[in-house]
C-alpha cells in the first residue's frame, strides 16, 4: 500500500507538521510571480517579432 501523501493531504496538515509548508508557498508565490513576468516580456516580444514580420512582408 502507499503510504505517500497526496498534496491535498499535506496541505491539510497542521502547520506544525510541516513547518517548511510556509518556506513552500512563499516559493511558489515567488514562482508564480516570475512566471507572470516571463509571460508578460513574452507577449512583449511576440508583439515585437509580430511587427517585424509585418514590416518584412511590407518592404519585401
Amino acid at each position: 500500500m502507499d503510504n505517500s501523501l497526496s498534496p491535498t493531504m499535506y496541505a491539510s496538515l497542521p502547520e506544525q507538521l510541516h513547518p517548511d509548508n510556509q518556506a513552500l508557498r512563499r516559493e511558489n508565490q515567488r514562482l508564480q510571480a516570475e512566471n507572470n513576468a516571463l509571460r508578460q516580456e513574452n507577449q512583449r516580444l511576440q508583439q515585437i517579432i509580430h511587427a517585424l514580420e509585418q514590416m518584412v512582408r511590407r518592404y519585401a
